[in-house]
């Protein structure tokens, strides 16, 4: 299982930092897959006002060329459902993308496909994970560290 950092700060002027961090080990026997960044950070800048978007590129390998990867969301997340739900945008490396929203429960699951099963993808291009903070979710919070709001895995399909 792999931990995001969410990080919200403040800054002058109503500024706020939102981060977002994962790190993963790779997965050994039987069908495997495996799940890491290709950058270590997520990072964006909130200024006070309006949607925050920021994406990471991930290299997820797999023997079965098929996976389903996991999103996991602390109840801090799950709990904040009025107005507009976190959402996950996730394109897999061939290119497919999916979309769901973060309405309470507590994760959600995109399935994706491959051609690599080098854990560290120098062979094909990377899966895209984007997420989208609504603006009432970033004013709700106190400025501060979130560390682990969200766990990702991967399993081969």
């Amino acid at each position: 299982m792999t931990a995001f950092e969410f990080v919200r700060r403040a800054a002058p002027v109503g500024a706020a930092l939102v981060s977002l961090w994962m790190a993963a080990p790779a997965f050994a026997g039987g069908p495997s897959a495996s799940i890491s960044t290709v950058s270590r950070t997520m990072t964006g800048s909130w200024y006070g006002s309006g949607d925050l978007t920021i994406s990471t590129n991930l290299c997820i390998a797999s023997d079965s060329h098929r996976y389903q990867l996991t999103i996991v969301a602390a109840p801090l997340f799950r709990d904040h459902v009025s107005g507009s739900p976190i959402r996950f945008t996730f394109r897999d490396q061939t290119g497919a993308e999916q979309t769901a929203e973060l309405n309470g429960q507590a994760q959600l699951s995109f399935t994706g496909t491959t051609t690599s099963t080098d854990p560290h993808c120098a062979d094909t291009r990377p899966a895209v994970l984007e997420v989208t903070f609504p603006e009432h979710l970033l004013t709700a919070q106190q400025a501060g560290d979130y560390m682990s709001q969200f766990a990702l895995s991967v399993q081969p399909l």
